[in-house]
Parts: structure tokens; sequence; C-alpha cells
């Protein structure tokens, strides 16, 4: 287990701890009980690039500036082959990697071929967009009762839609879905929400669509209105942005996840090496057992 010594400069690595943890346990009650109900389980990987040395967007290259050393870069990714890995019980049914870069995606397909104790027709890898896949998935799950998933969704920034996120609402029931997402909250969200409030003519639809709220509810959020009397003695506004924001993006966004899902937790910090808050990672799913679960692996590592 990582220690609390090297949580600062090692929170890649902290991050896929923690999901691997998680993993095993889930996999340990499902595998434990899946012939009785006649589950099939389902790993999903919406965002599944390998850390390749690909050419970055620009989004990724100014993110890649928080990343202070070569060891925090390569660790960003890494999920997907430590989940092939795992040996029984292990084990999913079905994997689905998905991504958009054709050299993440022919790094999946080598390790894909080294893998001998999983079906190769078992893993599927396919280059989609990441929002369309989400709610083919939802999709599947509100359909057939007898899938159970566990969604990994490591975007780079704010690529995860709200909308995709809604798709797992339940309507007649709740879908068998336990979801991990990394919340940019200390990197691109709180670089968008700057001092000027340019964010609302540049940045609108990328935080409405990623909150999943009007442009004047975030701004509320994230400002306080303040008079101030001019030099001719009327009343101008000032929109002042709020001290320390990025545990409020956390607390918003949880707050989110709580109208799709029955449970969620407290978000797990992910700070680097100088102590600063980069990422939040945040667990939701409609079973109890699952939140006890994930909160007790979170509490270990927080």
């Amino acid at each position: 287990m990582t220690s609390k010594k090297d949580f600062g400069g090692r929170w890649t690595q902290t991050k896929l701890d923690v999901f691997i943890q998680y993993v095993r346990a889930y996999l340990t009650i499902l595998n434990k009980n899946k012939n009785k109900y006649g589950w099939e389980t389902i790993y999903f990987d919406g965002f599944a690039g390998y850390g390749s040395k690909a050419k970055q967007s620009r989004e990724e290259e100014d993110l890649f500036t928080l990343f202070e050393t070569t060891d925090e870069h390569s660790l960003y990714k890494g999920s997907a082959s430590r989940i092939l890995e795992m040996q029984a019980p292990y084990l999913f049914d079905w994997y689905y990697f998905i991504d958009t870069n054709s050299e993440h995606l022919a790094a999946l397909e080598a390790i894909r071929r080294q893998i001998k104790h999983i079906p190769q027709e078992r893993i599927v890898i396919r280059q989609a967009d990441a929002n369309q896949q989400i709610k083919e998935l939802a999709k599947l799950l509100k359909s057939k009762s007898k899938y159970a998933a566990l969604a990994f969704l490591d975007p780079f920034g704010m690529q995860v839609e709200w909308e995709s996120i809604t798709s797992f609402k339940g309507e007649k029931r709740n879908p068998k879905i336990d979801l991990w997402i990394l919340l940019p909250s200390g990197v691109a969200i709180n670089r968008l929400l700057d001092h000027r409030q340019r964010f609302r003519s540049k940045y609108k639809d990328t935080l409405e669509k990623f909150f999943g709220l009007p442009i004047d509810e975030i701004t509320r959020e994230f400002y306080k209105v303040q008079e101030q009397p001019t030099l001719f003695g009327e009343i101008e506004e000032n929109a002042r942005k709020i001290p320390d924001p990025i545990p409020h993006i956390a607390h918003l966004y949880r707050k989110q996840l709580q109208t799709v899902f029955q449970y969620v937790t407290e978000p797990l910090v992910l700070k680097n090496t100088r102590n600063n808050p980069i990422f939040h990672f945040i667990f939701a799913s409609n079973n109890k057992t699952a939140l006890k679960i994930a909160h007790q692996i979170i509490k270990n590592y927080g």
C-alpha cells in the first residue's frame, strides 16, 4: 500500500492502487455469486490510453506540465495492463477498452496478443467516442439484467459529458453499475473558472455539458457578487471567485452524481508533490455494500 509519505508525489500510482483494490473486492463478491444468479461481469474503460509517447493534444500538453517527474507521466495510464494481467479468481467475463487515439489502441492490441488466460474474443478494443459508448453500456445494462459492470472513467480533462452519466439513471430499475471517475478538479475545471469570468463566453458549453447545469447556476456556485461604490456615488457589482474553489468543484460534482446513483463516496483527493490538489477520485454505485468497500479503501489512502 502506498504510504502517506509517498502519497503526494505518486498520485497516479495511488489512483491505480485504490482502483485495483476495489476490483479485487468487486470480483471476489461477484464471481462467488455469479453462477447462482446467472450474472456476467463487464469491465469498461472509457479512456484506455496506454501512456504511450503519442502526440498529445494541446489540452494534454498543458496538463502534462503538472507532472513533475517522468515517473508520474508514465504512471498516468496503466490500468489496462494491470486489469488484464489479473488471474483467476479476479477475472471479468468481458473487457471493453475504448479510446480515440490509434497509437494507444495499437499498444492495447499488443497487450491483448500477449494475454493467454483470457479468451481473445472477450477483450474488445474499440476506437470510438467514450460518451457514445457509455450510453451504449447503460442501454445494455438496462435491457439485460444479467449483466453487472464496473466502469473506469479516467479522462485527461473534461471529456465526460453529464448527459452520458445520466444515462445510468434507473427508471423501472437501477442498472448494476459501479463507477469510478477521475475528476480534473484542480487542473482543467479550476483553470476554466478564471477570476475574470471569461469562461462565461469562452467555456460556457464545456462547463454546462460537464456539470449538467446552466452557466448561471455554475456562476452562482463559484462567484460571489460584491457591491462597490464608484467615484460618482453609483453602485457597481463585481463578481469575485470564491476562495479555495477546488474542494467546492468536487462537492458540486458529487452532488450531481447523487442525482443519478443511490450511493456516492466522499472523493479521494489526489495531490502533486507540492501538495496541491489536482484530481478527485470518486466512486458511485446503486449497491450499499459496494459503497462500504469503496469508502474503506478511500479512507485507507486518505
